[in-house]
């Protein structure tokens, strides 16, 4: 049984159907917020310094390669970012932390 199906059933038989207190809630929303944690810090220990750099110019010289009449088609970017792994909000995240904003993304 699930975290959420055990909670589901605590407020049955606990709370009359309603959404009273819920130990099962608390502990599902503390499991969130470490995954949350935990993906935040994956993050930041794959996009070091060095990594933004790096993937900022690539970027910025594939954007400079397609560009054209200063417009880029939403399709190529989506395409380019499932290619490349990671998302343009992915980079500006990281550079906005790690101030190399030399350039704009």
């Amino acid at each position: 049984m699930t975290i959420i199906e055990k909670a589901r059933e605590y407020d049955n038989k606990m709370n009359e159907g309603g959404e009273g207190y819920n130990p099962y809630y608390a502990k599902l929303a503390k499991e969130m917020a470490d995954e949350a944690r935990q993906k935040e810090l994956n993050f930041w220990i794959e996009w070091t310094p060095i990594i933004t750099a790096e993937r900022r110019a690539a970027w910025n010289l594939y954007v400079r390669s397609i560009q054209a009449n200063g417009k880029i088609k939403l399709d190529i970017v989506v395409a380019r970012e499932k290619k490349q792994g990671y998302t343009i909000s992915d980079l500006k995240k990281a550079v906005a932390k790690h101030n190399t904003a030399k350039e704009t993304t």
